[in-house]
């Protein structure tokens, strides 16, 4: 078998869910390992796992309703971590090379899963990862990467926060890792003859950094029956 080498292959900054599973002599010895990418290419990708892999464990990649894709820990880095919980980072080298269409099939389709959006109110509770800066505001959307978040006292753009906000029908709350990526700052104020706002909402735009595998199953749960209750959310969530 011709050996895969990834420096060869372009890679793509990508975050998709996928199923890794362990690989033995027999199915007992099969594990499911929930986990995240963080980039991807023809050769292998980099994932984000909640449990270390040892360093040429063989593997099966599935992504969403495809394939399983066979390959190998080829690097694993210990350093790794992130709050509120712990991510290790792998590289897997693929034992045969992708197809580029089907690199762009993924890329394509995890664009648009993070891209619906669905109106929902939450509060939500957030906190500068660095500054311990915190605050309160309402998620106004919610999509599978990121929410708008309503609030007079955005966070800067750019500063990794940490969410915690309860998601319907859940009693307890969850805990995400985000980035603030844009902030619409309060302004004057503006209402019409019955005393009803009419200005755009300040808030802050996130971006999911890190999910648990199951909160992130959840959050999927939450935005595929919403997207059949209620039509996609206004443009509160757009920077302007």
């Amino acid at each position: 078998m011709t050996e895969v080498k990834l420096r060869d292959w372009p890679r793509f900054k990508a975050e998709i869910p996928v199923r890794c599973t362990t690989l033995g002599d027999g199915p007992s010895d099969q594990k499911l390992v929930g986990g995240k990418t963080t980039w991807v290419s023809g050769a292998g990708i980099a994932l984000l796992l909640y449990e270390s892999l040892p360093i040429g464990a063989p593997v099966s990649i599935q992504f969403e309703a495809g394939e399983p894709r066979r390959g190998r820990v080829v690097w694993f880095d210990k350093r790794t971590q992130s709050s509120p919980t712990t991510t290790l980072t792998h590289i897997v080298a693929f034992d045969q090379p992708v197809d580029p269409s089907l690199v762009r099939q993924w890329m394509s389709r995890a664009e648009s899963r993070s891209e619906v959006r669905v109106p929902v109110q939450l509060v939500v509770n957030f906190q500068a990862t660095h500054t311990g800066r915190a605050g309160q505001g309402t998620c106004m959307d919610l999509s599978r990467g990121g929410m708008f978040i309503a609030t007079d006292n955005p966070a800067p753009r750019e500063t990794e926060i940490l969410l915690q906000f309860k998601l319907p029908n859940l009693n307890h709350s969850i805990s995400v890792l985000a980035e603030v990526m844009w902030v619409r700052a309060a302004q004057a104020m503006s209402v019409d003859e019955d005393g009803i706002w009419t200005g755009p909402t300040p808030g802050m735009g996130v971006r999911f950094l890190t999910v648990n595998p199951v909160e992130d199953a959840l959050i999927d749960t939450v935005v595929n029956r919403l997207c059949g209750e209620a039509p996609l959310a206004p443009d509160s969530s757009r920077s302007d």
